[in-house]
């Protein structure tokens, strides 16, 4: 019976999302997102033809140098002529206008590449895009869970959610307890990295899943 609730507020919420969006005139287009997380190009987990415990850095450095939707690429703690010989280095870039519309961001830098011992361990891209619309494109994430974030005194939690289809981390800053309309709208962090849980265990907030 809880489990039955659990997918019936589930429900409720999406349709609650879908049903602002259409009142809003912004209905959600879960296309451009597949479209902009297409992996055609290399095997998951793989963003713009990167490839996280593949992709060296200095090739990571150049296929973002030269990827039409970017500018500005800048090595931090490095150069991009000693990357391949730099222990860690982090790759940042800002978008040049020429992204798909779904992953315009507030923010100048747009996302970063992590690099270690000169392979990419991970790509962090900082959207606009709300959990809710994740959740309506991609589906109920294959693991997850919330933690409380050190860095705000228990009043907010960082919402972790996992689809291994895709090599795919999102991950958002929520009000703690949570309620619906800060985990629905909440913007997300999509990182793409090797090693994403394979399991079915996604931890619901309590308020879609709570003990008596």
């Amino acid at each position: 019976m809880t489990r039955l609730w659990w997918r019936l507020a589930i429900l409720f919420w999406l349709f609650v999302v879908a049903l602002v969006l259409l009142l809003q005139g912004t209905a959600w287009d879960g296309h451009d997102l597949l479209a902009a997380l297409d992996t055609s190009g290399c095997a998951a987990p793989c963003f713009m033809n990167i490839q996280p415990g593949i992709t060296s850095s200095s090739m990571a450095y150049q296929r973002l140098q030269t990827h039409p939707w970017t500018m500005e690429v800048n090595a931090v703690l490095s150069t991009a002529d000693t990357l391949n010989q730099t222990r860690e280095a982090l790759l940042i870039w800002r978008w040049n206008g020429r992204e798909p519309l779904v992953l315009h961001t507030p923010f100048l830098d747009a996302g970063e590449v992590d690099v270690q011992t000169g392979v990419v361990r991970s790509i962090r891209l900082r959207t606009g895009i709300s959990f809710g619309m994740v959740w309506l494109t991609l589906g109920r994430p294959g693991y997850g869970y919330t933690q409380l974030s050190k860095n705000y005194l228990g009043r907010l939690a960082n919402q972790f959610a996992y689809y291994p289809r895709w090599g795919l981390v999102v991950q958002t800053l929520i009000e703690y307890p949570p309620t619906p309309d800060g985990f629905w709208n909440a913007p997300v962090d999509l990182f793409w990295t090797n090693g994403t849980p394979q399991n079915n265990n996604y931890q619901a907030p309590c308020w879609m899943h709570c003990d008596d």
